[in-house]
């Protein structure tokens, strides 16, 4: 028999000393475990010779804390793990019955056992399970359907909780039934399963009559009513998959009765910074980080760490900690292979395969190559030269942008700087809750303490500022032309035009998008156009997404309402105005004097007149 705890504790210190590669959150989660079971006053005289060395390498000392109400059950542990490994694959070669008629068995790798044995492990002082929520977020191809399938089968039946209800939930019925056919299928192949425990299987339901317990697939999108719920257990699977949070709710809202509830999300990460799935992250990373506290809520992250080159395979086991097991080295390879023929691959292969959260994943502008573009400079080096501008203002209940494009010579050529300002109401930056059902980004306080997000006083941003800020900006910073989006801008617009602003109008349609969105992916590619690594703007130019007509012309789009891409709009409105003068006689310009490309506006019949 495996011991589990052994197992665990050498992965703790696999990743401590770094013969695992680990990603700080994952360290962070070990040092977590660690911390708790010294304030159990966890005994290693309790354990055989080689865990107490592991303890001892790991320099563990018990620290008894009178307010912590936990320990670590080790019997509890090694039950739930023996039956999740007497459990058989059901997919791939292992799930091919051996010649003698056996069935090959699920083998937890040590980063699961670690998963299990803070889940089932720690219990009160009453013997109850203590964690209520569980978030695991990792990349895909790392045999999370599978265990959890078998996971679920053990909560459902031997658990020990009568009448149980336990669900695969989820969004849609397909994704539902992925863990739910699985577990299905476990029962299926087990005779021994079936009549050792009395578990039987039907098309919609996997059941023990002797306890009244019943596994199911529960999906949003199927009819009929989800109140009344009595959830013993929920495993969502990707939970990135959720528009919003009413499936989590749901089933988190059942488990009032019961006694050791678990609500067990498992997922890769997503695009939606604004998703529950995102929340949770947050929720997760803030109890690791020390910034908040949960003793009932569990989570793991396996992710790359902020300064990694994701084209480094050396630190592509962050994210997959079954490298080298189920996802190989060379399957990775290849899918990376794929990325150079293809660029617009680059978001879902990053976050499928590295567990990044990397904006759109069919987006317009890969990361990386927005990545490359940046620059450490000021926009005061540019002080009294010539600018081109263009602004976004949508509504006063949203984000506001207006943006610059600087030109600069370099080795012959002209280069363009791109500079930005963000504006939002400090009612939405306060306001947790979702406004007209949109919850605003967690990075918004973050942007605002780090100046990169302009709050305005009350519940609407304040259109007046925003002239003021960019009337006194053209002072020392003259715009040759600025353009905007007549949407939502006619009066602070009229007012720039009082004060000899050179604003011209472009519609948000593709007969004027689509060309300075070509201009810009053309400056990308030749290392001309650069940023100073504006969080919002990056946020906003990775939830762009396009699909082209069949002229091949484009226009920016959003997937959702919450995924922002105002600052990119403004960038693109400026360069509708700066690609007519993409070249060295752009120093001589003078804002305010007619240099003759009046056939640019006739032809563009963009022009406003001044009222």
């Amino acid at each position: 028999m495996r011991d589990y705890f052994k197992i665990a504790l050498q992965y703790c210190h696999d990743v401590r000393s770094g013969v695992r590669v680990a990603g700080q959150l994952e360290k962070l989660a070990i040092k977590r475990f660690l911390s708790d079971l010294a304030r159990s006053g966890f005994d290693p005289e309790s354990v055989d010779d080689e865990s107490k060395a592991l303890l001892q390498k790991l320099k563990f000392k018990p620290q008894p804390d009178i307010d912590f109400d936990y320990e670590l059950n080790l019997e509890r542990v090694t039950h739930a793990c023996r039956f999740v490994e007497a459990c058989p694959h059901v997919k791939g070669k292992l799930a091919k019955m051996k010649p003698d008629g056996s069935r090959h068995r699920l083998i937890l790798e040590p980063w699961q056992i670690f998963c299990m044995m803070n889940i089932f492990g720690w219990v009160d002082s009453d013997n109850k399970r203590r964690f209520l929520y569980v978030y695991i977020e990792v990349a895909k191809k790392n045999g999370k359907s599978t265990w959890l399938a078998a996971v679920a089968l053990y909560l459902a039946f031997i658990d020990g909780e009568m009448g149980a209800e336990v669900y695969t939930a989820a969004t849609s019925r397909d994704q539902a039934k992925i863990v739910f056919e699985d577990a299905k299928t476990m029962v299926e192949f087990s005779p021994r399963m079936r009549s050792t425990f009395g578990i039987e299987f039907s098309q919609y339901s996997v059941y023990q009559t002797e306890t009244n317990s019943t596994l199911k697939a529960l999906s949003q999108d199927r009819g009929g009513t989800k109140d009344g719920l009595n959830v013993h257990a929920a495993i969502i699977d990707e939970l990135h998959a959720h528009k919003t949070a009413d499936m989590y709710d749901i089933v988190a809202n059942g488990v009032a009765a019961r006694e050791e509830p678990l609500i067990l999300a498992i997922t890769t990460a997503g695009d939606d910074t604004t998703s529950k799935c995102y929340q949770e992250r947050q929720v997760v990373v803030d109890i690791l980080k020390g910034k908040a506290t949960h003793d009932q809520y569990f989570g793991m992250v396996f992710c790359l760490d902020r300064n990694d080159d994701w084209k480094d395979p050396t630190v592509w086991p962050k994210a997959n900690p079954n490298y080298g097991i189920s996802v190989t080295e060379k399957y990775l390879h290849s899918v990376f292979e794929k990325v150079k023929v293809s660029p617009k691959q680059e978001g879902i292969t990053r976050q499928k395969h590295l567990n990044e959260w990397v904006g759109a994943i069919d987006g317009w502008i890969a990361p990386s190559i927005w990545e490359n573009a940046g620059r450490e400079i000021s926009e005061s080096s540019f002080d009294g030269q010539v600018c081109f501008g263009g602004y976004d203002l949508a509504s006063r209940l949203d984000l506001a942008s207006w943006g610059r494009l600087r030109p600069k010579l370099e080795d012959g050529k002209v280069h363009w700087y791109i500079f930005t300002s963000n504006y939002i109401s400090e009612h939405v930056v306060d306001t947790k809750e979702a406004i007209n059902g949109e919850k605003r980004p967690d990075e918004y306080p973050v942007w605002r303490d780090q100046g990169y997000l302009i709050v305005t006083e009350g519940k609407t941003t304040d259109f007046e500022q925003i002239q003021r800020d960019i009337e006194d900006f053209h002072t020392e910073n003259p715009f040759y032309e600025m353009g905007h989006d007549p949407y939502h801008a006619a009066q602070l617009t009229a007012n720039l035009l009082d004060e000899g602003i050179n604003v011209i109008e472009v519609p948000q349609v593709t007969k004027f998008m689509s060309e300075p969105m070509r201009w810009i992916e053309q400056l990308l590619a030749e290392d001309r156009l650069h940023h100073d690594g504006d969080p919002v703007l990056k946020w906003c130019m990775c939830n762009v997404v396009i699909r082209p007509d069949v002229n091949n012309q484009i226009l920016p789009r959003k997937n959702s309402p919450g995924k922002k891409i105002d600052a990119a709009v403004g960038l693109i409105i400026a360069a509708s105005r700066a690609m007519h003068y993409d070249n060295e006689s752009v120093f001589e310009l003078v804002p305010g004097e007619d240099d003759g490309n009046i056939d640019d506006w006739l032809k563009d019949m963009i022009k406003v007149k001044k009222r």
